[in-house]
C-alpha cells in the first residue's frame, strides 16, 4: 500500500475547505477556537503527549523485536489519533479498572475486526472516494440524531438498511478483489498492518489503567480539600491514600465513602477510615450465612440479578452511627439513544442483612416500554428464582403493562408502585421485595 490511499487523500481534500468553512464564519470560528482551547488545557495537553509518548515507547518495543517497521507508521499514527484517542474518552467514562480487558477483548473480536480489515483493504478511485465521504457522513450524522426518537423509528430502520446495504456491497467487492487477486492480500505486510490495531489496542492497557488511577486519585483528593478542613490532616490522609491504594481503586472509593460519612479529627480517626474497609472486606470474602426466616445477605443479594451491570459494588453504611445500609448499582440504559429507558438495582437493610430490594425502572420512551417492562420482569424472575421463591411472572399482565400490584410469597412482599411525570407516557416503575423483618424506621 502506498503511505496514502486515495482514501486517506479524500479525507483530506474534504477537511480543508471545512476546516476554512468554520474559520471564516464569526460564529463558527468563535465555536472552534473555544474546541481548540478545550483541548489545549494542560491537562488535557498531559494525557494527550502522554499517549503518543507511550505508543512511540511500544513502537519502539515493537520495533527492536522485529514485528514494527517504518511501513506500519502511518496505520500507527491513524491509530493513535482515531482508536487512541478514542479510548482515552471511553475510558474516563468508564472509570472502573475490572471493564477495561473484557472492553478491549470484545473492541478487537477476531471476525469483526477481519471483516472491518477487508472493507477497509479496498479503496477505489479518487473521484469515487471523493463522493463516498461525504454521501456516507451525511447518513451517519441522520442515523444519530435519528436513533432513540419513537417519531423516527421508520427513518432510523431505513437508514440502517441503508448503511448496512452500503457495507455488504463493500465487503462483497472487498473479498471480490482478494479472490482475483489474493497475492496483494495474503502477505507478511498486510498481516502486520491487520494485526497493529489489535497490539496496540492491548497494549495501550497499562496506559488505559494508569489514566483510570489517577483521575480517580485527583477526584477523591479534590473531595479530600472539603471533607478535611485541617491540612496537615489532609495531607496525611493523601499520602495514607497512596500507600494502601495505588493500585486498589475499588479500596480508595470505599475508603473515601467512610471519609464523607465519619467525623474526623484526630489522625486515629483517620486510620480507623482504613481499619473498617478492611475488615468489611473481610467480612465480603466470607460472608455468614444469614437464616431465610431473617433476610438475605448482602453479599449475596448484590449477585442475585442476572445482568452484572445491575450488581452494586459494595454495601456500604450511609451515615456513621446510623443503622441504614445500602448498596445501589448505576443505571442501566436498556436501549441505545438518548433518553433511553434505564433499570436499576439496589438493596437495603442494616450491618448483617439485606431485607429489601428494589428495581427501578424509568421509562423515557414509549416505543419500547414494553421490552423495558419485559426486561424488569426477566430481572425478577431471577431475582426471586435465586430467592427460591416460587413464581412464574412472565403472565403477570399488571407487570407486563406497568400497573401496581401486590404479591405476598413465603417472608416477602412484592409490591410494585408508579410514578408518571408530567411528559406524557413517562413515568417511574418500582418493584420493591420486602422482607417481613424489614423496618421501616431506623
Amino acid at each position: 500500500m502506498d503511505f496514502l490511499t486515495n482514501r486517506d487523500i479524500a479525507l483530506l481534500i474534504w477537511i480543508i475547505p471545512i476546516f476554512l468553512f468554520f474559520a471564516l464564519k464569526a460564529e463558527l470560528r468563535s465555536a472552534l477556537v473555544s474546541v481548540l482551547k478545550a483541548f489545549v488545557s494542560p491537562k488535557i495537553l498531559f494525557i494527550f503527549v502522554g499517549l503518543f509518548v507511550y505508543v512511540a515507547a511500544i513502537s519502539y518495543l515493537l520495533w527492536l523485536i522485529g514485528v514494527w517497521d517504518i511501513s506500519l507508521l502511518k496505520a500507527t499514527i491513524l491509530w493513535t489519533i482515531g482508536a487512541g484517542i478514542a479510548g482515552i474518552f471511553e475510558v474516563i467514562s468508564l472509570r472502573d479498572t475490572r471493564k477495561l480487558l473484557s472492553k478491549a477483548i470484545r473492541s478487537q473480536l477476531g471476525v469483526i475486526i477481519f471483516v472491518e480489515y477487508v472493507v477497509t483493504f479496498q479503496t477505489f478511485n479518487l473521484m469515487v472516494e471523493l463522493l463516498i465521504l461525504p454521501v456516507l457522513t451525511f447518513l451517519v450524522l441522520l442515523l444519530s440524531v435519528s436513533e432513540g426518537k419513537p417519531e423516527n423509528e421508520f427513518a432510523t430502520r431505513f437508514l440502517n438498511t441503508l448503511l448496512s446495504v452500503f457495507g455488504l456491497s463493500l465487503l462483497i467487492i472487498g473479498f471480490t478483489s482478494i479472490w482475483f487477486d489474493p497475492d496483494s492480500f495474503w502477505n507478511t505486510r498486510t498481516l502486520k498492518d491487520f494485526l497493529l490495531p489489535i497490539l496496540l489496542s492491548l497494549l495501550i492497557l497499562p496506559f488505559h489503567f494508569a489514566l483510570i488511577t489517577l483521575i480517580t486519585f485527583e477526584t477523591r483528593f479534590i473531595g479530600l480539600n472539603f471533607q478535611l478542613k485541617d491540612a496537615s490532616l489532609r495531607s496525611s490522609a493523601k499520602r495514607c491514600a497512596l500507600w494502601h491504594y495505588a493500585f486498589d481503586l475499588d479500596g480508595l472509593n470505599r475508603w473515601f465513602h467512610e471519609v464523607a460519612i465519619a467525623d474526623i479529627q484526630t489522625i486515629s480517626d483517620l486510620d480507623s477510615t482504613f481499619s473498617v474497609v478492611k475488615m468489611r472486606r473481610a467480612v465480603e470474602a466470607k460472608p455468614p450465612e444469614i437464616p431465610v426466616e431473617d433476610g438475605w445477605s448482602p453479599f449475596a443479594a448484590m449477585k442475585f440479578p442476572r445482568d452484572e451491570a445491575l450488581r452494586p459494588h459494595h454495601y456500604k453504611q450511609l451515615w456513621s452511627g446510623g443503622e441504614e445500609w445500602r448498596a445501589s448499582s448505576n443505571y442501566v440504559d436498556l436501549e441505545k439513544g438518548a433518553f433511553a429507558n434505564q433499570l436499576s438495582y439496589s438493596i437495603e437493610g442494616d450491618a448483617h442483612v439485606a431485607t429489601r430490594l428494589l428495581l427501578s425502572l424509568d421509562v423515557r420512551q414509549m416505543a419500547t416500554e414494553t421490552a423495558a417492562l419485559y426486561r424488569l420482569m426477566e430481572e425478577l424472575q431471577a431475582i426471586t428464582d435465586k430467592m427460591g421463591l416460587e413464581l412464574r411472572l412472565d403472565n403477570n399482565g399488571a407487570l407486563l403493562s406497568g400497573r401496581t400490584f401486590v404479591i405476598d410469597c413465603c417472608n416477602v412482599t412484592i409490591k410494585a408502585s408508579r410514578k408518571d411525570w408530567a411528559l406524557e407516557g413517562t413515568y417511574d416503575f418500582l418493584v420493591e421485595l420486602v422482607h417481613k423483618k424489614h423496618k421501616t424506621d431506623f
